[in-house]
C-alpha cells in the first residue's frame, strides 16, 4: 500500500494535476486518506519519503484547503507514529522545514471585518487552514519535545527575533507560535522570559486587533508555565497594564471580553492566591 501512495503522490505533484475536481483530485484525498490510517497503528521508518512531497502539498495553495488539510493531518501523524529509535540522532534533520512550514501557514489568515464584533469563539472557522496549523504545532511540539526540546527552542526564539515583521498576519503567526508552544516548552521558555516579554509588548502595541487578542491569548497560555517570572513586580504590573488597557478599549468589545478572562488566569497563576 505504501508504494502505490507514494507513486500516487508523486505523479499527482510531478505532472501537476491540481485540477480541481479532477480524478487526480480525488485519487489524491484517498491516498492521503490511507497513508493516515496506516500511519495509526505502524511505524513509518524512514520519514523522509514523505516529507517533502506532503509539505508540497500543504503549502500550495492551488490545491483545495480540504486535501491541504488532509496532507498537514498526514505530515503530523507520520511524525507521531515515527519509531522511537528515530530520536537517537543529536538532531532531527526535518524539523526546520516542518517548523517553517507551518508559520507559513498560520500566517494564511484573511481579513475579517465583522471579527471585532463577534462575541463568541464559536463562531471561527475551525477548518481554516491557519487554525488546523496552529494546532498541529502543538501536536508538535508536544511529540519533538521528548528528545529534541533545545532544537524546537532555537528555531522558535529565531523565529521570533526582533523586530517582528509589520504584516500583521506573519506577526499573528509568531504570536501564536508562543501560544501553542508555551506549555510543552515551559523549562526552555522560562530561560527566556526577556526576550518572549518583548514579543508580547510588539504584539499588544500593534494596531491590529487580532495581533492583539492572539497576545492576550499568549499570556493566558503562559501564565502558567511562566508564572514564577510572571509574579515578579516589574512584569507582573506590565502585564497587567496591557490587559487593562485592552479592557478599558469600548471599540474592541471582543478583545475587552478576552482580555477579562486572561486577566483572572494572570492574577491567579501570578498570586492572587496569596494577595
Amino acid at each position: 500500500m505504501l508504494d502505490t501512495t507514494n507513486t500516487t503522490l508523486s505523479n499527482f505533484l510531478n505532472h501537476g494535476c491540481y485540477k480541481l475536481g479532477s480524478p487526480n483530485q480525488a485519487e489524491i484525498n484517498t491516498a492521503l486518506t490511507h497513508l493516515i490510517e496506516f500511519a495509526t497503528f505502524n511505524d513509518i521508518s524512514d520519514l523522509t519519503t514523505w516529507l517533502q512531497p506532503l509539505l508540497q502539498l500543504t503549502q500550495d495553495q492551488r490545491l483545495p484547503v480540504s486535501t491541504r488539510s488532509t496532507a498537514l493531518e498526514c505530515l503530523i501523524t507520520l511524525i507521531e507514529s515515527r519509531p522511537s529509535s528515530s530520536n537517537a540522532t543529536p538532531s532531527l534533520t526535518w524539523l526546520t522545514s516542518v517548523f517553517s512550514a507551518l508559520v507559513t501557514l498560520m500566517a494564511e489568515i484573511e481579513e475579517d471585518e465583522g471579527w471585532s464584533l463577534a462575541l463568541d469563539d464559536d463562531e471561527e472557522d475551525l477548518d481554516a487552514l491557519y487554525i488546523q496549523a496552529e494546532q498541529a504545532l502543538g501536536r508538535l511540539a508536544q511529540e519533538v519535545v521528548k528528545s529534541h526540546c533545545d532544537q524546537l527552542f532555537e528555531l522558535i526564539l529565531a523565529a521570533v527575533q526582533q523586530p517582528l515583521p509589520s504584516a500583521w498576519n506573519v506577526k499573528h503567526a509568531l504570536l501564536s507560535v508562543l501560544a501553542f508552544t508555551g506549555e510543552p516548552l515551559a523549562e526552555s521558555f522560562s530561560l527566556a522570559t526577556e526576550h518572549i516579554y518583548h514579543v508580547l509588548q510588539a504584539g499588544f502595541d500593534d494596531p491590529h486587533p487580532r495581533v492583539i487578542y492572539v497576545a492576550i491569548y499568549a499570556i493566558a497560555q503562559l501564565s502558567s508555565p511562566l508564572k514564577i517570572t510572571f509574579s515578579t513586580k516589574p512584569v507582573h504590573q506590565q502585564v497587567l497594564s496591557w490587559l487593562l488597557r485592552c479592557l478599558e478599549n469600548g471599540a474592541q468589545p471582543r478583545l475587552q471580553a478576552f482580555a477579562a478572562k486572561a486577566l483572572i488566569n494572570v492574577l491567579w497563576d501570578d498570586g492572587f492566591r496569596k494577595w
